[in-house]
């Protein structure tokens, strides 16, 4: 592979991961908005490389982030990432609340 090639997936990847810390901002000011959940963002860190966007109600939460290029969440009823699938933020919205019960 050439220098060159590797260079372009890599602005690529920059390019998509910047796009997908927009996402999770937008997602974080809509559900900060709503009544009735609580929402947290955790800025990246060095083991965390993605902010991390936790939304919650009562004793169940919702936790959405970035997981190798890929918005994924993960609910109260998965212990683990599933992808968020290509969905607007006021989609995701929608998906978290349902998800924790208060849609």
């Amino acid at each position: 592979m050439s220098p060159s090639s590797r260079g372009g997936r890599h602005e690529r990847a920059d390019a998509t991961h910047l796009l997908n810390q927009e996402y999770l901002t937008t997602l974080a000011d809509l559900a900060g908005s709503l009544g009735g959940v609580d929402c947290s963002v955790s800025p990246s860190t060095e083991v965390w490389r993605t902010m991390r966007v936790e939304i919650s109600a009562g004793s169940r939460s919702v936790l959405v982030f970035e997981d190798n290029g890929e918005l994924v969440h993960s609910g109260p009823e998965s212990g683990h990432p599933v992808p968020l699938g290509p969905v607007a933020p006021e989609g995701a919205v929608a998906l978290v609340l349902e998800m924790l019960g208060v849609a």
